[in-house]
């Protein structure tokens, strides 16, 4: 208990913190239609915008099944479906797949560009890479290897920060929306054209011993005027990556923490963060799609 009230004092006397669980359905927004403003566009039933389809804060295709935004209307809904939702989900469903996790449309198989499949046969991940058309199984018994994983498609990794972002816009209340107008028109403005913006760096973690079939998250809200930290950022923990990451953009904020020295003051002051050593630390500050290679490291299990 003293070690926990060491690493958290600090961040309860700057932070609320809201924790939202995938275990009870809960619909964020309003529930009348009628009166139902979408966050990302502006517009309304009387502006041309439906609220027909259900739209998930996270997409199904990464486990949310219970989180739901009202508003978010049908038009954004889609448009983010075949941009941001669709980048982080070629990002991670890597890890689905080697755990055997179903997304909406079950447990895809994949297929790389240099010949390695991986699918799951509801007990193991199974890895064949195929040479010359010929389909090798990979020996689990040998010595360790690394296995290069060339995705098919190109990967816009500011469309990643896009997408944790805008799950954190979709719970939110709709009295703080006003204070990332900026955020919002960074979200919506995909330009794919090679554009650098100044961005604090994304945390990033992989938990092989926690796997989360749906999504949770927390969100930290500052609640003084202690401007050297953040006003609002979050965790969210998808499949087996816990990711940590300031909001940008927000008016509130009046440092930037894509500078490291501001970058590191919030870093450590998350004590229960640094306090483990192996996290990285990505720059998602380039809008264009790039050409991804994963390198999957495989060791012999020790006995």
């Amino acid at each position: 208990m003293e070690q926990q009230q060491n690493l958290f004092s600090e961040i309860f006397v700057n932070y609320e913190i809201n924790a939202y669980s995938p275990k009870k359905k809960f619909i964020y927004g309003n529930n009348d239609k009628a009166k139902r403003i979408c966050k990302y566009c502006g517009k309304t039933i009387k502006t041309g915008a439906t609220f027909n389809e259900v739209a998930h804060a996270i997409p199904e295709s990464l486990g949310n099944k219970t989180i739901i935004s009202a508003d978010e209307c049908d038009s954004c809904n889609d448009k983010f479906s075949k941009t941001i939702d669709l980048d982080i989900f070629e990002y991670l469903k890597l890890f689905r797949v080697l755990y055997g996790k179903k997304g909406k449309k079950g447990v895809p198989k994949l297929k790389f560009k240099n010949g390695t499949e991986i699918s799951h046969n509801g007990t193991n991940a199974i890895i064949i890479q195929r040479t010359n058309d010929t389909a090798n199984n990979i020996n689990f018994s040998n010595e360790n290897f690394k296995i290069p994983l060339e995705f098919s498609k190109d990967i816009n990794f500011m469309n990643i920060y896009r997408a944790l972002v805008k799950y954190v816009m979709a719970v939110i209340p709709n009295k703080e929306i006003p204070n990332f107008s900026r955020t919002i028109e960074w979200i919506m403005d995909i330009k794919n054209d090679g554009t650098l913006l100044e961005l604090p760096a994304i945390a990033a973690k992989i938990d092989f011993q926690n796997y989360h079939d749906q999504p949770m998250f927390m969100i930290y809200r500052r609640k003084n005027e202690n401007d050297s930290l953040p006003y609002m950022y979050a965790e969210i923990r998808i499949t087996t990556m816990i990711f940590v990451f300031i909001i940008p953009f927000c008016r509130k904020d009046t440092i930037n923490f894509s500078k490291k020295d501001n970058f590191d003051i919030f870093w450590k002051f998350n004590k229960h963060y640094a306090h483990f050593t192996d996290w990285t630390f990505n720059n998602f500050n380039v809008d264009v799609e790039k050409h991804t290679i994963m390198n999957m490291q495989m060791n012999k299990k020790s006995t």
